[in-house]
């Protein structure tokens, strides 16, 4: 009953191994050809096959898929039923005889027959649902690992099964299923496929080893690529060589250190370090089949070894540090080479300082230590072992503050967004850096980092819209004892121009008497981008979409403009615009203004053509401006001008129909609008009939 127990409590270790499966109604099958037959082994994947296989058995049919090496065809062949009625575990009387002497097959019995066992739905207590629900899958698992240890176990439980009536040169496909399906579920069969002709080859344990310690052997092998062949290990030893036991009762399941690990160790107690030890392992089959011992490693324990102890650690000139160590006898009797090692961490990483040192030394200086750095004495001993010290703080005043950061450059967008970066400082105690920021150069520049930043990059916001036209960035670097550099170098980025410039502002728009135009004055835009100032003129009577370009300024000097291309009794404004370097602007607008003189300019444009056959001349003209009414005047043989005709503004032309062959006559002509202004007097045009 003890084995039992003992049997349980390894099961309950192990359960995790024999659970990892994922539970589904289905059952799992695997076959071992022997010399004249063929062994199969199967086993349901969930509680559900597993308490139907008990309850109806299982049917166990073969189908023959190849002669010879020639397929068979399978359409329309019936498999042949191995047994003539299903397959079930023993009854629990046989089982309680075998269990006597066969503690698997009592623990198959236990897990199949024990009247302790009562499922109860979840609606009567979840509770309790969960407790029995976590006793049935323990018990299922129990089961499993009996079976796969022992081929009596499984043939009790009704999970394994010999075909004796194989013939060489056939292969076999085997169709385990359960001989009548539950309600409200499908388990699908398990089916393999196999001949006489291929027997499975069992290899050895591979890549085994032992590590020694004080007292303990460390056993490790790959299991990884036995995975599905083997399900257990025995491992064995001997104190001479020949005379191998095994190390315990059972044998042991595969165990790695970690998920995924390929290895799996186990660890044995030694009687004493003075003994050579002898091991080897061979792997267990589901089928109770063992596989060839792997090699025998022999060693023995290693004594326990003192650490070394650091006695002091002091600073010298805050420049160095000086270590002194103490080594046990026993130690110092092992020792092969003292290292000297160094972190920036108790935990480490832990890199050698020093060269191998004689095993006499005790004393040792590090030149160039950072500020706060971690030792730990390393040694090497005769046997191939490494021991080492506890780790001990040795620090120094660090007063040199890193080097200036360089290579400051940067952008910034349209939304004010900066991103900046520099060249990355090299010294070990680099603790980070500090941004700086001002809006001009007289200002002082103030820190935007919260906290010090790791890496040599920073992003910042700025407002766009501000009369601040860049932002200066200076940055900092901080070693770990927050010494500050220099500041770098000013690094300048011009913020993206939102903000129109100033205005420009007339100051004196009046009509100009001694030279004929409108005079117009103003102050430029005090706004040092602007890059250029356009006037526009605007005809009031037509409209504003309508503008004429009167000078463009790129110098944004001129403030003086006389406008010579106005007409009489028009009525304008004037529209001065300044533009900056992002094409923002800023524009002043004058008041509207009535161009008029004493006299409007003389019509120039007039022509006199005779018609000798029609004894007429006709006189026409061109006037861009619509008066009230045309005064046409004539001389004849030079006497003085006299009006001949008054016609509308419309009218540019009249005919003069009265003339004698011989005579001379001139004409000119004058336009008077309804308000009374008139153009002076044209020059007169002469035409000999």
């Amino acid at each position: 009953m003890k084995a039992l127990y003992q049997l349980m409590v390894f099961c309950l270790l192990c359960a995790p191994v024999a659970f990892s499966q994922q539970k589904q109604h289905a059952i799992m099958a695997l076959a071992s050809p022997r010399y004249d037959s063929i062994t199969l082994r199967w086993a349901p994947a969930g509680q559900v096959a597993w308490q139907t296989g008990n309850k109806y058995g299982y049917i166990i049919e073969r189908f023959v898929v190849a002669r010879d090496g020639k397929p068979v065809e399978l359409a329309g062949q019936h498999g042949s039923q191995l047994t003539t009625a299903p397959i079930k575990p023993l009854p629990e009387a046989q089982m309680e005889q075998l269990a006597v002497s066969n503690d698997r097959v009592a623990l198959v019995k236990e897990a199949i027959y024990s009247k302790d066992f009562q499922l109860t739905t979840p609606e009567k207590g979840i509770g309790n649902f969960i407790t029995q629900q976590g006793e049935a899958d323990m018990r299922y698992g129990f089961m499993l690992l009996a079976c796969d240890l022992s081929p009596v176990a499984a043939n009790a439980a009704g999970l394994r099964f010999v075909d004796r009536s194989v013939k060489k040169g056939e292969r076999y496909a085997y169709k385990i299923s359960v001989a009548q399906q539950p309600k409200g579920a499908s388990i699908e069969p398990g089916v393999c496929v196999t001949s006489l002709q291929e027997p499975l080859k069992l290899a050895p344990p591979r890549e085994f080893s032992v590590q020694w310690d004080d007292s303990l052997a460390r056993l490790q092998w790959l299991t990884n690529i036995d995975k599905g062949i083997y399900t257990a290990y025995v491992v064995e030893r001997s104190a001479d060589g020949k005379s191998f036991t095994p190390v315990t009762d059972l044998p042991v399941m595969p165990s790695a250190e970690k998920p995924g690990h390929p290895f799996s160790f186990f660890i044995d107690s030694l009687t004493d370090n003075e003994t050579t030890w002898h091991y080897r392992i061979k792997g267990l089959t589901p089928f109770g089949d063992a596989g060839p011992y792997s090699q025998v490693v022999n060693g023995h324990g290693m004594p326990a070894l003192e650490s070394p102890f650091i006695d002091s650690i002091a600073s010298i000139d805050n420049k160095k540090i000086y270590l002194q160590w103490h080594l046990s006898s026993l130690l110092k009797s092992k020792t092969q080479s003292v290292v000297v090692t160094r972190a920036p961490k108790a935990e480490g990483p832990y890199k050698d300082i020093s060269q191998p040192l004689d095993k006499q030394a005790v004393t040792f200086i590090d030149e160039k230590p950072p500020a706060d750095s971690y030792y730990r004495i390393k040694i090497k001993t005769t046997d191939n072992r490494t021991v080492y010290s506890l780790p001990e703080l040795g620090q120094v005043i660090d007063m040199q503050p890193p080097a200036m950061p360089v290579g400051v450059k940067g952008k910034i967008d349209s939304t004010g967004i900066v991103h900046l970066e520099w060249d990355a400082n090299t010294e070990p105690d680099l603790r980070g850096y500090r941004i700086f920021r001002a809006n001009a150069i007289h200002e002082e520049f103030t820190e935007v980092t919260r906290r010090i930043l790791k890496k040599n990059s920073f992003t910042d916001t700025v407002k766009v819209q501000t009369l601040s036209e860049k932002v200066l960035y200076r940055v900092v670097a901080v070693d770990k004892m927050y010494n500050p550099s220099q500041y770098s170098q000013i690094y300048t980025l011009k913020r993206p121009d939102k903000v129109a410039p100033s205005a420009p502002v007339f100051t004196y728009c009046r009509v100009q008497d001694t030279i004929a135009g409108i005079l117009l004055q103003w102050k430029n835009s005090s706004s040092e981008d602007v890059v250029k100032q356009v006037l526009y003129r605007v005809n009031s009577q037509v409209g504003s979409f309508n503008k004429d370009v009167v000078f463009t300024d790129s110098t944004n000097t001129i403030h003086e403009w006389i406008d010579t291309t106005v007409q009489p009794g028009s009525k304008y404004y004037y529209e001065l615009v300044a533009f900056d370097e992002a094409g923002n602007i800023a524009k002043n607008r004058s008041g509207d203004m009535e161009y008029e003189t004493a006299f409007r300019p003389a019509i120039n444009d007039i022509r006199a053509l005779a018609n000798r056959e029609k004894k007429l001349i006709s006189i026409e003209w061109k006037h861009d401006q619509e008066p009230a009414i045309y005064y046409v005047y004539r001389s004849v043989n030079n006497q003085p001008f006299l009006l001949y005709k008054k016609l509308t503004g419309k009218q540019k032309s009249v005919t003069d129909e009265g003339i004698k062959i011989g005579n001379g006559y001139a004409y000119r002509i004058k336009a008077e609008w309804t308000s009374g202004k008139t153009t002076k007097m044209s020059k007169p045009v002469s035409i000999q009939y």
